[in-house]
C-alpha cells in the first residue's frame, strides 16, 4: 500500500476543528525479549538497560513543546495540516509526503465527495485513486523526494444542479444524457479533449457518422471540458521551482550533519527551490557564509514557515523504506541523504572557511580518539601508544582535538592517549578546522572529527572495523582488517541499539567481541601512514638528521 487514509480526524483546538497529523505507517517493532535472556552487556559493565516501553514512549504535546524549546528534538514541526488550496476547500502540500485534506462540512449539510487521484508521473504509477468524502485525510507513505501529481475531482454529478449544463442543452439542442456522458468522461483524471472526443464518438457511432451532429457535439465537448476543468476538476503537477523547500537535518552528531549537508546544494540546483535548511546552529555556522542562498534555521523556528515541501534526513532503522527509499546500511551513512533527496551521490565535501593563518609552525598531526559507542573506538590495547610514539620519534607534535579528554559509561572509560598535546574542549568547530587544514594528516575513527578533517582537505586516516569503507566518505587511507569480523553496522541483519554503549551484535559476551577494532594493529596503521606524501617528507627529514648525527 502506497498511501494511508484517516476518515475520521478527531483532533480539536479552540479555534475550530483541524485535521490530525499524517497517519504514520506501521513500523516493525522490536522483538519481545525472552524471560530467560542472560544479563545484558550494559548490566555487565554497570549500566542500566533502557526498557522498551521507555525507548518508544510517545510524547505529550506539552513534553514535545518543552523539548523543542530546549533544542532536544530531532526535527521541528511542520504545519499540522496542508496549506495549499486545491478546489472547493480541499488542501494539499508535500510536507509529509503528498498530503490531502478534505475539510468537514457544517452540521446539517451533506458531505461532499471528491475523486482523489495521485500519480508519480516519472514512473507512470497510479499511487491512489478513489472517491473520498468530507472530513477525510490522506497522505502517501513515501516521505522522501518523489514527484507526485494530484488530481481532485468533485464527485457528485452537477448536471441537474448547475444551470450551465441546462443552458448548453437549451442553446445547442444537445441531449441531456449525452451531456452527462461527456461530463463523466471529462471529469476523470488525466483525460484530455482528444481522449474525450474519441471515447464519446466511439460510444455514439451514429453521431460520429452524421457530420452535422458530430460538429455540434464537438462544440459541446469543448464547452463541457473547459467548464469541468475550471469548476469541477483540479490538477497540480509537482513543481518545486522557486518554492520553499524545507530540508531538516536532525540536531545531533557532527559527522552525520556534515555528510548530509554535502547534498543540500545539489538539491537546490536540481529543484530550483528556495532551500530552508534546519540544522544545529553549532554546525550551520560553518556554512552560512559559504552558502548565502540557503536559509539556515533551528528546529524551533520551523513553525514560522509554510513550505511547499519538507524532507527529513536521517538514518532510519529496522529496514525502514518509508522515510528513505533504500536501507542506509546498503549505501552508507551520508549517501542516504542523496537517495532521500534524489541527487548525485558523489563524495564532494561542503565548502568551509580555510583562510585562517597557520597557527603552529612545527610539523604536527591531529588525532581524535573518542566516539559515542565502544564499537567505534580503536580498542587495540597499545595501538594509540605505539603510533604516537612512532610519530613523535619522527619529530611530529601530536594534537588531540576531541571535545572530551575522557569518555565512557559505567566502568568503561576511554582516556586521551599519553604523550599528546591536549587541545580538547568544547570549542567552536571552526577552531578545529583551522587546526586540521594545516596538519600533515589526521588520524581518527568513524566519528564527527573525521568529517571535519574531510572538509578541511587534509589527509584522513580513518580507523574503523565496525563499518565497511563505503559507509563514510572515500579516503585512500582507510584502515580496516577484513580478516576478522567486521562491518556489522552495514549488515541488514544487525539493528543498532542506541541505548547499548557496548553494542556488539554478533559476538557480545564472547572472546571475539569487538575484534573488528582490536585486531587493527599499530603496524597496520603505520603502514598506511607511510603512503601519505607529507609523512614521507617528514620521515625523510628524520632519516637525514639521524645520518648527520651518526656522521658527526
Amino acid at each position: 500500500m502506497a498511501y494511508t487514509i484517516n476518515q475520521k480526524p478527531v483532533l480539536k483546538t479552540g479555534g475550530g476543528e483541524t485535521p490530525p497529523p499524517a497517519p504514520q505507517p506501521q513500523q516493525s517493532q522490536p522483538a519481545v525479549e525472552a524471560e530467560s535472556k542472560p544479563v545484558s552487556t550494559n548490566q555487565q559493565f554497570g549500566m542500566r538497560d533502557i526498557p522498551e516501553s521507555e525507548k518508544h514512549k510517545a510524547m505529550t504535546q506539552e513534553e514535545m513543546s518543552a523539548k523543542l524549546a530546549r533544542g532536544e528534538l530531532m526535527y521541528g514541526p511542520v504545519p499540522q495540516y496542508p496549506t495549499l488550496d486545491a478546489i472547493d476547500g480541499v488542501k494539499f502540500d508535500y510536507c509529509d509526503g503528498l498530503r490531502v485534506y478534505i475539510p468537514k462540512v457544517p452540521d446539517g449539510q451533506p458531505k461532499k465527495k471528491f475523486h482523489i487521484h495521485i500519480v508519480e508521473h516519472r514512473f507512470g504509477i497510479v499511487i491512489h485513486s478513489s472517491v473520498m468524502e468530507s472530513d477525510s485525510y490522506i497522505t502517501t507513505i513515501q516521505k522522501y523526494y518523489t514527484e507526485f501529481d494530484l488530481y481532485v475531482v468533485k464527485g457528485a454529478s452537477p448536471i441537474n444542479d448547475d444551470p450551465f449544463f441546462e443552458s448548453i442543452s437549451q442553446n445547442t439542442g444537445a441531449e441531456v444524457d449525452k451531456i452527462r456522458m461527456i461530463y463523466e468522461i471529462t471529469r476523470r483524471p488525466e483525460v484530455t479533449k482528444v481522449i474525450t472526443k474519441d471515447e464519446f464518438f466511439a460510444k455514439n457511432p451514429e453521431i460520429a457518422q452524421d457530420p452535422e451532429k458530430k460538429l455540434l457535439y464537438c462544440n459541446v465537448i469543448e464547452q463541457v471540458f473547459d467548464y469541468t476543468t475550471e469548476n469541477y476538476k483540479f490538477f497540480h503537477r509537482f513543481d518545486p521551482k522557486d518554492k520553499e523547500l524545507m530540508v531538516q537535518l536532525p540536531v545531533g552528531t557532527i559527522g552525520d550533519s556534515v555528510g548530509w549537508f554535502a547534498y543540500i546544494e545539489r538539491f537546490q540546483k536540481k529543484t530550483g527551490g528556495k532551500i530552508i535548511c534546519v540544522m544545529n546552529p553549532v554546525i550551520s555556522v560553518l556554512f552560512k557564509k559559504q552558502y548565502p542562498e540557503i536559509t539556515f534555521i533551528e528546529p524551533k523556528e520551523t513553525s514560522a514557515y509554510k513550505p511547499y515541501a519538507c524532507y527529513k534526513i536521517g538514518l532510519f532503522f529496522k529496514g525502514n523504506t518509508t522515510d528513505q527509499p533504500y536501507d542506509f546500511r546498503y549505501i552508507g551513512n551520508h549517501r542516504t541523504a542523496s537517495k532521500i533527496l534524489d541527487t548525485n551521490d558523489d563524495d564532494i565535501a561542503p565548502r568551509v572557511d580555510l583562510t585562517a593563518p597557520r597557527q603552529i609552525k612545527d610539523p604536527y598531526v591531529c588525532i581524535a580518539v573518542q566516539a559515542s559507542a565502544f564499537c567505534k573506538l580503536w580498542s587495540n590495547p597499545t595501538g594509540w601508544h605505539d603510533v604516537i610514539t612512532h610519530l613523535k620519534k619522527l619529530g611530529y607534535r601530536i594534537l588531540c582535538i576531541d571535545k572530551e579528554p575522557v569518555t565512557g559509561q559505567g566502568i568503561v572509560v576511554n582516556h586521551m592517549p599519553w604523550g599528546v598535546e591536549d587541545f580538547t574542549g568544547n570549542r567552536p568547530l571552526q577552531e578545529r578546522i583551522n587546526l586540521l587544514k594545516d596538519c600533515d594528516f589526521f588520524i581518527g575513527l568513524s566519528s564527527g572529527v573525521s568529517w571535519l578533517a574531510w572538509m578541511a582537505k587534509c589527509p584522513v586516516v580513518m580507523i574503523s572495523g565496525f563499518t565497511n569503507p563505503f559507509n563514510e566518505f572515500y579516503t585512500p587511507y582507510r584502515v580496516i582488517n577484513p580478516l576478522f569480523c567486521h562491518g556489522c553496522w552495514n549488515d541488514e541483519r544487525c539493528d543498532f541499539d542506541h541505548y547499548d554503549y557496548m553494542w556488539c551484535p554478533r559476538h557480545k559476551g564472547t572472546d571475539k567481541a569487538y575484534e573488528c577494532e582490536r585486531t587493527i594493529s599499530a603496524r597496520h596503521v603505520i603502514n598506511v601512514l607511510e603512503t601519505i606524501p607529507a609523512y614521507q617528507v617528514q620521515k625523510k627529514k628524520y632519516e637525514e638528521s639521524v645520518k648527520e648525527e651518526q656522521n658527526g
